[in-house]
């Protein structure tokens, strides 16, 4: 989460739940904002001030209390799970910033792709043999 503490933006942040609504019609929770200090102010915000901007893959919104100076903030909160790819030495390393997500490997693209069960983030493969193909979700 990305915040933007600045005196003349305008401000909001809840200050432990924000929510999606899902197709299941049940909330998932995205983020969990951190308590306020003795001061009034923490590193994201507290205190909801309007309703969320979606803006591609980000929901940008604002708090009225916390921030530095408990002047409130403006906060961006990226939806998509980042994947990443490395060679390292002879090895690929795949990374994926979300835990709750597996990885799956096929020879092709037009494969069927299958659950790799071990795989975990970072996750090293030996580059050996035929290509192949890696997803998360």
């Amino acid at each position: 989460m990305k915040i933007f503490d600045n005196r003349t933006t305008l401000i909001m942040a809840a200050l432990f739940l924000v929510v999606m609504r899902t197709p299941a019609a049940t909330f998932t929770n995205l983020y969990n904002f951190s308590a306020l200090s003795a001061t009034d102010t923490n590193q994201d915000g507290s205190g909801p001030l309007a309703d969320l901007v979606a803006s591609g893959s980000v929901l940008y919104g604002t708090a009225a209390d916390g921030g530095t100076n408990n002047d409130g903030v403006v906060f961006a909160l990226g939806l998509v799970p980042t994947f990443n790819i490395q060679l390292v030495n002879k090895a690929v390393v795949l990374s994926w910033s979300d835990p709750s997500l597996s990885l799956y490997a096929a020879p092709t693209l037009t494969s069927v792709f299958t659950n790799i069960p071990s795989a975990t983030s970072p996750y090293t493969n030996a580059i050996t043999g035929e290509q192949q193909y890696f997803q998360v979700h």
